[in-house]
């Protein structure tokens, strides 16, 4: 007896891939933020240089690593934008942390070590500089975090906008903080 089969078609149940993770933004934005403004404080002599060790540990594990890890969180959600800024200004300053530890190795002479390590920066600056809108405003998230803090509130509650999509409201600002 010959029977036969009918597959029954499969049936979306609104999946979306990568729902289940969290917003990896927050993490790539704060990584970025506090590794450049160390660097920037040392670089401006705003610090003495002999901080500048803090600043390769910071480039190595927040900078490079937490941020490369947001990009790769990025894509998981179907973030294209996210996942390529994240992942390579992580691996900037993973890469920026293996220059500098490593300078020795190299044998550059004195004279040049700055200038390469300048034009590395400046590289730098021009990647970060030529990233396709939105602009991040890392100045605004500091001074809203700071006001939280000031005023005993938990800076990490705070609900920030999506700026890599403006439709998206899961992140708009709650009305009652006081249940967190």
């Amino acid at each position: 007896m010959a029977t036969t089969s009918t597959r029954t078609p499969e049936v979306s149940h609104g999946f979306t891939p990568g729902a289940h993770i969290a917003d990896p933004a927050p993490l790539g934005l704060a990584a970025f933020a506090l590794t450049t403004f160390f660097l920037s404080f040392v670089n401006a002599g705003l610090v003495p240089a002999t901080v500048e060790p803090v600043v390769f540990g910071l480039a190595l594990a927040y900078g490079g690593a937490a941020q490369f890890a947001a990009g790769l969180w990025e894509f998981a959600k179907g973030n294209t934008f996210g996942a390529t800024a994240f992942c390579s200004y992580g691996s900037f300053w993973l890469s920026f942390w293996w220059l500098t530890a490593h300078l020795a190795d190299y044998k550059i002479p004195a004279a040049d070590v700055g200038k390469g390590v300048g034009l590395y920066l400046v590289a730098g600056a021009l990647l970060i500089k030529s990233s396709p809108a939105p602009a991040i405003d890392v100045f605004t998230l500091e001074q809203r975090g700071a006001a939280e803090l000031i005023a005993g509130q938990n800076p990490y509650a705070i609900d920030y906008p999506n700026p890599y999509d403006a439709t998206d409201t899961r992140n708009l600002p709650a009305v009652d903080r006081d249940s967190r």
